[in-house]
Order: structure tokens, then C-alpha cells, then sequence
């Protein structure tokens, strides 16, 4: 993980220091032509720790067109699904009982007038009623342990597993080593207790999953030299335009 690794008492909940902490380059990450911002998160456990508590589950006919076009028969033979469910049920989420703004009341109410049909957006929040503390400041991240992101959940049952899982924080993948055309491990190097001093850290393993994001992942397979015969690494990242 390149993050930092931080307790819930090292987090201020003040978003001057949210940005230089838990967002990638102070959130200062830009397209090309600087047309659009990327707010990325870069906490300790990725993105998951200080995103949007929304989870939607993949459209049907958006499954249905991977199998079709892609093959990809996991996508409609209930595998994904059955993945799906594991991995919301671990993280709570739930759409029964959630506090909405007064703005949010207004729409839905407008929306039951007109006849328009309404769901709730489903969260992975541990409470989501109206007094849930920090839930309107999860983006400058999470002092209370209320969003089940990645740290609260799956990295937290690795670390209580009965052959505990070992962090590497401050840990930055250099390249993925192959063998043979096979990955069979990362070079990184790391950042020690002292916060300077810089060491190379060798893993290898029989199986290697990239997971450094849509920003920077592309990114790694490419600096790692891996086979790009069709040239689409990097190429098909589609970003939406928000108003903040």
C-alpha cells in the first residue's frame, strides 16, 4: 500500500488535511489538457476510504454485453453475481432506513407526484440514519469507523485471520518481475519507520493482481513492459464531469 497507514485519532476530519493525506498529489491530479480534475483518493486501503457510500450493483444488460461481445460468461452465469453478494454482505450495504437531506426529500417527493419511479441508493455506511456521526465528512475521511470501506472490512479480517496478513505501507510497485511470460512477483521500494530512508522490497508469489486503481494501474503494466499487442492499456478510462 503506498499510503500511510493512519489511526482514527491521526485523522482531523479537516479537509486542507484530508487533501494532503488521503488524496493522490494534494488532489491536484489533472487530464492532459487540464480540462478536467481527478479527485483521487490515495489512502491506505485505496479509494474505498474516503469515496461516496453509494454502492450499485452492475446493470443487467451491461453484464448481458460483456458475455456477448467479450466472452466473458462469468458475467451471466450467476459467478459475478454470487461475487457481488459476498462482497456487499461483508460490507453492509443497505437501503432500508437511510436518512436524505431536506433537498434529497424534495426530489423524491417530486418524483412520487409526477409518477416518476424512485430507488434508494444503496450505502455501505454502519449507521445511516440522521444522527450518524461524521457521515457528511467521510470525504475528509472517516474519524468513527462508519463507512465499511476496505480498511473496516477486508483488510481488518486479514488481519485478525488466524495466519495474520502483513502490511507493507509508504510501498511504492516499481514493476511487475515475470518469468517465462508469467508474473510471478512486484519490485517496490519502500519507505522505512524513520519516514527517509528508502529500501527495495523484492515479493514473490504465485499469483499477482495489480489493483493501483484506473489511474495508475495501466500505468504499471506498461512501465512493467507487459504484452500490449493491441495498444488499448490506459486507453479506455471514460471520466464524468461533476460539479463540486
Amino acid at each position: 500500500e503506498k499510503a500511510r497507514y493512519r489511526q482514527r485519532a491521526e485523522i482531523t476530519g479537516v479537509e486542507g488535511d484530508a487533501l494532503d493525506q488521503l488524496y493522490e498529489r494534494g488532489g491536484l491530479v489533472s487530464t492532459e489538457v487540464t480540462g478536467m480534475a481527478c479527485f483521487s483518493g490515495s489512502a491506505f486501503g485505496g479509494g474505498s476510504a474516503v469515496n461516496w457510500a453509494c454502492c450499485l450493483r452492475t446493470p443487467d444488460y451491461v453484464k448481458q454485453e460483456w458475455a456477448a461481445k467479450h466472452g466473458l460468461q462469468a458475467f451471466a452465469d450467476g459467478t459475478f453475481d454470487t461475487a457481488l453478494d459476498s462482497v456487499t454482505a461483508r460490507i453492509g450495504v443497505k437501503s432500508e432506513g437511510v436518512a436524505h437531506s431536506r433537498n434529497n426529500e424534495l426530489f423524491i417527493d417530486a418524483c412520487k407526484t409526477l409518477g416518476y419511479h424512485i430507488d434508494i441508493a444503496p450505502q455501505n455506511m454502519a449507521d445511516v440514519g440522521p444522527q450518524a456521526p461524521g457521515a457528511h465528512f467521510i470525504g475528509s475521511g472517516d474519524r468513527y469507523g462508519l463507512k465499511q470501506s476496505t480498511p473496516e472490512t477486508f483488510l481488518q479480517d486479514a488481519a485478525t485471520a488466524s495466519v495474520p496478513a502483513t502490511f507493507a505501507n509508504r510501498c511504492f510497485v516499481e514493476r511487475v518481475t515475470r518469468r517465462g511470460g508469467v508474473a510471478e512477483g512486484i519490485i517496490a521500494r519502500i519507505i522505512g519507520a524513520d519516514g527517509t530512508t528508502e529500501y527495495t522490497l523484492t515479493v514473490r508469489a504465485p499469483t499477482v493482481v495489480v489493483s493501483c486503481g484506473s489511474l495508475h494501474s495501466p500505468a504499471l503494466l506498461l512501465k512493467s513492459g507487459l504484452p500490449n499487442h493491441h495498444k488499448q492499456i490506459g486507453k479506455n478510462l471514460r471520466l464524468v464531469r461533476r460539479r463540486m
